[in-house]
């Protein structure tokens, strides 16, 4: 008498209302350089996106770290770290060098917004403006990384 007559489960992001175990819903951490030749178009970085499946209502902050980045060839140039979402720059972090070959950083760039409902692809994207190679420094010790979070 008493024992359990039936088991139901949830695959649910909050199942039956529960709160967030974590405010963390999507990250992602590259360890290797990045190099790119821009030339005044916003790149996305290859392993640098993160997926997120947003609640109704949330708000949300997508940060992305970058602890470094050089310019190797041509004038000195400008250049930013951007938060995007698709192909579209949502947030940049932008920098004007004044000599070539010199190092940058770190740059942290957030952004906030209010999202529909539903799956969201965030990326981290670089920006040059000039036609000149531009390379994200990252390792196992110095981890670039993009977090989307619940705020």
């Amino acid at each position: 008498s008493g024992g359990v007559t039936a088991v139901s489960y949830s695959t649910q992001s909050n199942p039956y209302g529960l709160p967030y175990f974590s405010k963390v819903i999507a990250s992602a951490i590259l360890a290797s350089n990045y190099t790119v030749n821009s030339n005044s178009v916003t790149v996305a970085v290859p392993g640098l996106s993160a997926v997120a499946y947003v609640p109704a209502g949330a708000r949300v902050r997508v940060t992305t770290y970058v602890q470094s980045l050089t310019c190797n060839s041509g004038s000195p140039p400008g250049y930013a770290v951007v938060v995007m979402e698709c192909s579209t720059s949502l947030a940049g972090d932008n920098v004007v060098q004044t000599t070539v070959a010199y190092n940058k950083g770190p740059f942290l760039t957030e952004y906030y917004c209010s999202p529909t409902a539903g799956t969201h692809t965030y990326l981290t994207g670089i920006k040059c403006n000039q036609n000149a190679n531009v390379t994200l420094s990252a390792g196992a010790i110095y981890q670039s990384h993009i977090q989307v979070e619940l705020v």
